[in-house]
């Protein structure tokens, strides 16, 4: 019984540093950072720009994480940002079924991808919901890699994609009491 009791002195220090922090009445303030800079407003353009050359696996590499360098969706190719979005034939299942419901051209290559999202033009919503489309999609398949490897858990595809889409369609109801005409758009856009 007195081993329950007992405190680790992880546990220990925990506790002394939650009794250093003082609770005030303000209100809990967001903070994005990326690339070291702090924001207060969450930009599409930002994450584009910082992820446009990044190599996920070489990242997680350069950590010292010992991750395998075969793809966990498809097990057939080694991994690399290209292979991940979208030429592994899982991921490019997940972005043909989610891509072509946002109005944009889909790709199964990460360039023409990126240059097809670059050159969007038309009315507002026809450019922003590729863009939130694609940020979807990345993170959906980046989080299902997440859940084969630290969880050994496996969702097939097309669950992947309703749930992307589920997502996209909660967000477009979330806009519609700021931006009723934005959010009517999207759906017209999302539904045709």
């Amino acid at each position: 019984m007195s081993s329950l009791l007992e405190r680790s002195e992880k546990q220990v220090q925990i506790q002394v540093f939650l009794s250093t922090i003082t609770l005030t009445e303000a209100e809990d303030q967001y903070m994005w950072e990326m690339n070291g800079l702090k924001s207060t407003t969450f930009s599409t353009g930002a994450v584009y720009k910082a992820i446009k050359h990044h190599n996920p696996l070489n990242h997680l590499l350069s950590w010292g994480l010992n991750t395998p360098s075969t793809c966990l969706l498809c097990n057939s190719s080694d991994e690399s940002r290209n292979h991940l979005f979208f030429e592994c034939v899982y991921s490019s299942q997940v972005w043909h079924n989610i891509g072509n419901r946002s109005g944009l051209t889909i790709s199964s290559s990460w360039d023409q991808t990126l240059t097809a999202l670059h050159h969007l033009s038309g009315p507002r919503h026809a450019k922003l919901l590729p863009l939130f489309t694609w940020q979807s999609t990345i993170y959906y398949i980046w989080s299902e890699q997440n859940a084969r490897l630290h969880r050994n858990t496996y969702r097939p595809p097309d669950s992947i994609s309703n749930s992307i889409g589920s997502y996209i369609k909660s967000k477009i109801v979330e806009i519609r009491t700021s931006s009723p005409r934005l959010s009517s758009s999207f759906f017209q856009l999302w539904h045709r």
